[in-house]
């Protein structure tokens, strides 16, 4: 609101990656009448059975050991299974991207690959809820013009599949101007890809033409 407030003009486009999609993409169903543009990196769709299925399992473990437990039960049940189409495995983190000194980096900073809490995955699951409710949905703004971009080999995304469903769901919401796009080969961090010059040029002209015209 402060920046808007000093550049009325300029127009805003939010960028959500991942978790950050998520957020992004609840965030359109409140607020989306203040920005001109929306970018979804790495996306996807829960199933709402799975959805239902989740919120009983955090339930049980905040029950029992607290919101600020880390669980690797649930930490194996969400991610355990992300590197399963990938041959050779190097490290358990080869499904962010295929290039090997990112992966390297990420496992070697302290900050990254710290473990969800059982608040943590309880703030993802309703994420996820939010986004299976119609009359939030309803609410994203018609003419707001939203991107979606994601690699087939992203387990996210269901590998292409999540995200397809996540794009009809927004489709179906009313919005008129959304484009889907994904890359052959790429995992989950896409700018962070052999091929991520390409990416940031497809955002680029999608904004350019897009947004400011």
């Amino acid at each position: 609101k402060m920046t808007q407030t000093l550049y009325p003009d300029v127009p805003y486009v939010i960028i959500g990656h991942s978790m950050g999609s998520y957020v992004l993409r609840n965030y359109m169903c409140r607020y989306g009448t203040g920005i001109q543009g929306v970018v979804l990196l790495g996306t996807g769709m829960m199933p709402l059975a799975a959805v239902r299925a989740s919120r009983v399992l955090v339930a049980l473990q905040e029950l029992f050991f607290g919101a600020r437990h880390v669980s690797r039960m649930l930490d194996r049940m969400a991610f355990g299974h992300y590197n399963q189409r990938l041959q050779p495995i190097r490290t358990e983190w080869d499904w962010l991207t295929r290039d090997n000194s990112i992966v390297d980096a990420y496992i070697a900073d302290p900050l990254c690959g710290i473990k969800f809490t059982v608040n943590g995955f309880k703030a993802l699951v309703e994420l996820n809820a939010g986004l299976h409710k119609k009359e939030n949905l309803k609410k994203v703004p018609k003419s707001l013009p939203v991107l979606m971009l994601s690699g087939l080999e992203d387990p996210v995304g269901d590998y292409g599949v999540g995200v397809k469903k996540a794009y009809s769901s927004i489709a179906a919401s009313g919005v008129k101007n959304i484009n889907l796009k994904l890359y052959q080969f790429n995992r989950h961090e896409l700018l962070n890809e052999p091929d991520k010059t390409t990416v940031m040029q497809d955002i680029y002209n999608w904004i350019r033409n897009t947004i400011l015209v």
